[in-house]
């Protein structure tokens, strides 16, 4: 069960099924879209309502200034799920911001023979708030949210302490919680799941690559010949908002056309792939530094253009990045991180991750130039690490 099949959360999402296809099992994706086909919609003017509101805010409201919540009430018939879910050995939950309220999720474990919740970003652990990045109120219940409208925070205070009670005497005995790293862990720790006794685990799940091994080598050795010329990033930010670190990416940008200097020896190319195209990308170039502007591309295309880069930029606040910086690891691109989710494990296990504590444009265009300056054949060591296609 998720969201969406688009985005970074939709391609690990097919990932996982291909994963499981290739183990020879049966599967099936249901999205929010797929409920919606098959009538699954409460018959209440509320849900209509929700629904109104919802599209009209995602239509014409600024997303730059999107916060996003996941409903705070059932939208969908309980027994069209239970009599859906009941068929499968397995659930899957992963990313349900929009689509699945908490209440409908303990339904889900109640009603199934296992389920396996993935915690991609930190709406798992705030009640519906998926916008957090520096607030700890989830704590108390997410006390005085700073983000939600009073009217609403009122709803979701309501539902937090009703979810809560239903958690303390709830069986999760076929349930598994999988987080990124031990930070997410003890955050959920800490959140209103304090009280079930669930199993919570961190993993990072593997990559399948598209194109074939044969061709990604040779991209691999094309690129590190050209190492010592050039320095190829790719950015990827495609929606314009502080959780997906927009804001830090712009401060990026200036702060390394500052400091790449028009008589540098190594050129600098950077590919930024995102949604907004209102931004002239062009006023952060120089001589030496390069832009190269691309919308949403198809995952074949995303790892041709990942295998052809050195260096991949994570600017997120809050998501885990299960299908981008698995991606990369698989593709042996170095990574700049933020100390958020998949990067912390990856760090443990490869020299071509670099972790930053902090949310800094000015440390981020800092490791680039220690990278831009490294000699080929130490870039190529650290990036001829041994592949583990397993579960971590």
């Amino acid at each position: 069960l998720t969201t969406t099949t688009k985005g970074g959360a939709g391609y690990f999402t097919e990932n996982l099924v291909r994963y499981l296809d290739n183990s020879g099992h049966e599967n099936k994706i249901l999205t929010f879209n797929d409920f919606l086909k098959k009538g699954f919609l409460k018959k209440k003017v509320s849900v209509l309502f929700f629904l109104l509101k919802s599209f009209f805010i995602l239509k014409f409201r600024k997303k730059k200034n999107r916060k996003v919540f996941s409903p705070v009430y059932s939208l969908w018939s309980s027994s069209k799920i239970k009599k859906i879910i009941f068929n499968y050995d397995l659930v899957l939950i992963q990313r349900f911001s929009n689509f699945l309220s908490f209440q409908e999720i303990i339904q889900i474990i109640q009603n199934s023979k296992k389920v396996i919740i993935v915690g991609i970003d930190e709406g798992m652990f705030t009640p519906y708030c998926t916008y957090t990045f520096n607030c700890n109120k989830y704590t108390k219940s997410c006390e005085k949210c700073p983000i939600a409208p009073k009217i609403k925070f009122k709803r979701i205070t309501h539902d937090f302490q009703k979810i809560a009670n239903i958690i303390k005497d709830a069986n999760f005995s076929n349930t598994e919680i999988i987080v990124a790293n031990d930070f997410e862990k003890n955050k959920l720790q800490k959140s209103f799941w304090r009280n079930a006794k669930i199993k919570i685990s961190t993993m990072i799940f593997p990559y399948l690559t598209v194109n074939s091994n044969n061709y990604l080598n040779s991209l691999f050795n094309e690129k590190i010949n050209i190492f010592d010329k050039k320095l190829i990033i790719t950015i990827s930010a495609l929606y314009p908002t502080k959780r997906k670190g927009f804001d830090i990416m712009l401060k990026y940008l200036k702060n390394l056309n500052n400091l790449i200097l028009e008589d540098n020896r190594k050129k600098i190319e950077v590919n930024i792939i995102t949604r907004e195209d209102s931004i002239d990308f062009e006023k952060f170039s120089n001589k030496n530094l390069k832009f190269n502007y691309h919308n949403i591309l198809d995952k074949k295309a995303f790892e041709i253009m990942l295998a052809k880069s050195h260096l991949f930029l994570s600017f997120s606040r809050a998501d885990s990045g299960p299908f981008t910086l698995n991606m990369c690891y698989y593709l042996k691109t170095f990574i700049l991180s933020f100390r958020v989710g998949v990067a912390t494990e990856l760090e443990k296990k490869t020299k071509s991750i670099r972790v930053i504590n902090d949310f800094s444009s000015e440390n981020m265009a800092k490791q680039t130039l220690k990278i831009m300056n490294e000699s080929t054949q130490n870039i190529k060591n650290i990036l001829s690490y041994k592949i583990e296609n397993l579960w971590i």
